[in-house]
């Protein structure tokens, strides 16, 4: 009942979350040059599309706009791309892949450029796998790239073509560019979009930048939790020491380590969530199998997990999102783990609980990225594995609170 009601959950957010978050606001303009707002699949794609993903409705049917099709398209407040029929060097880029020739190898294509940075001066990127190229143009002027080529002058020595520096020299002018200002640039995002961000404020032009994919974000949370517990035994051979212990709650205590992947939205991290897990219970009940008494049985079981696990996020809006988890747990145990059973307080059985490795699944929701909710679901293997005759049912769902350190 508690696997179904689980799953239940996780498909219930699943297809909620998706639902919401796939497909964003945004807009494309035909070869006619009519703007049509609609709902694009933001893909996050490392390398430059060639098509992509839209509905004109949330609840339409998915369709795909081309090269052929269309001239832009964008999500709102996130990326825009643009059609153009560019010159761009086709140099291999790889090392043992370099040609002897400084000049760049120029083939004429049309392609969605992704937009950087937008004013007088228009920054655009292109990429390809290792290919990377960037281009630009003022005002309405034509786009060019900005030339950047490695190459070799002999078996084991290279040189780079760094003619986008003097392109930028000349075609971007201000005071404040000096030389060596110029000389220091390299041929990446980050230096690239500073330079124009620069050219166009000292033009008294604003500048819209795009941001560049993200790095991924690491941090780190506590996360105390209150654990709704049960515990049976069984043996198969001794009917009298068969025992269900009330279910109970226990409070514990987690800090978690969390990595978003820049990947995806970042929709995927890694996580690793040490937690200290106490469990501590008796129950006494009558015998009617062997000597007439009262048999009692208790349980010391404290151990750490050390869940490591995989989380994927549904973004809802820019505050909020759920995310579901699965980790795979090794617990570290203690040499006072036990369970020990007692007829009319004399001493009857004990028995030494052995931890093992096993699994999580979990639901939750994130707030600001501060404040953080789930329901983590934990079925442990047979912690009396190692006595014979004997079996063990181990269920616990976890209420975690979380809070962001930094």
């Amino acid at each position: 009942m508690k696997h179904h009601l689980l799953c239940s959950l996780l498909v219930f957010f699943s297809i909620r979350a998706f639902s919401q978050i796939t497909f964003e606001q945004g807009y494309y303009i035909d070869n006619t040059g009519n703007k049509i707002e609609c709902y694009i699949k933001n893909s996050d794609w490392k390398n430059s599309p060639s098509e992509f993903k839209y509905k004109h409705r949330l609840e339409g049917d998915v369709k795909t706009g081309t090269l052929e099709s269309v001239k832009e398209f964008g999500i709102y407040n996130s990326f825009k791309y643009i059609k153009r029929t560019v010159a761009i060097d086709v140099s291999k880029v790889s090392l043992e892949n370099l040609d002897y020739n400084r000049s760049p190898i120029l083939e004429t294509k049309e392609l969605f450029l992704k937009v950087l940075v937008e004013g007088n001066a228009n920054l655009f990127s292109y990429v390809d796998g290792k290919l990377r190229r960037y281009f630009f143009n003022k005002m309405n002027d034509p786009i060019t790239q900005l030339i950047y080529k490695t190459f070799k002058v002999s078996e084991y020595k290279t040189q780079d073509n760094n003619e986008f520096k003097e392109q930028l020299r000349i075609n971007l002018t201000c005071p404040d560019f000096t030389i060596e200002k110029i000389r220091k640039l390299e041929y990446n995002q980050k230096d690239l979009s500073a330079f124009f961000v620069a050219y166009n404020s000292c033009q008294n032009s604003t500048s819209t930048v795009y941001k560049r994919q993200s790095r991924g974000e690491f941090s780190i949370n506590l996360r105390p939790r209150l654990n709704f517990s049960s515990f049976e035994i069984d043996n198969t051979f001794n009917d009298f020491k068969e025992t269900e212990f009330d279910s109970q709650f226990n409070p514990s205590f987690g800090i978690e380590t969390e990595f978003v992947f820049p990947i995806n939205k970042n929709k995927w991290a890694l996580f690793f969530e040490p937690t200290y897990h106490s469990y501590k219970t008796e129950k006494t009940y009558e015998s009617t199998s062997v000597t007439s008494g009262n048999i009692t049985a208790k349980v010391n079981y404290v151990s750490v997990e050390l869940p490591i696990g995989v989380r994927h996020y549904f973004h809802l809006n820019p505050k909020s999102k759920l995310f579901l988890n699965t980790a795979f747990i090794y617990e570290v145990g203690t040499k006072k783990d036990y369970i020990e059973f007692k007829l009319n307080g004399a001493d009857l059985r004990g028995m030494h609980i052995i931890s093992y490795a096993n699994f999580a699944l979990g639901a939750g929701f994130k707030y600001h990225n501060k404040y953080s909710f789930e329901i983590r679901y934990i079925e442990k293997g047979n912690v009396l594995e190692s006595y014979q005759n004997w079996t063990s049912s181990y269920n616990s769902w976890s209420f975690i609170f979380g809070y962001n350190l930094f």
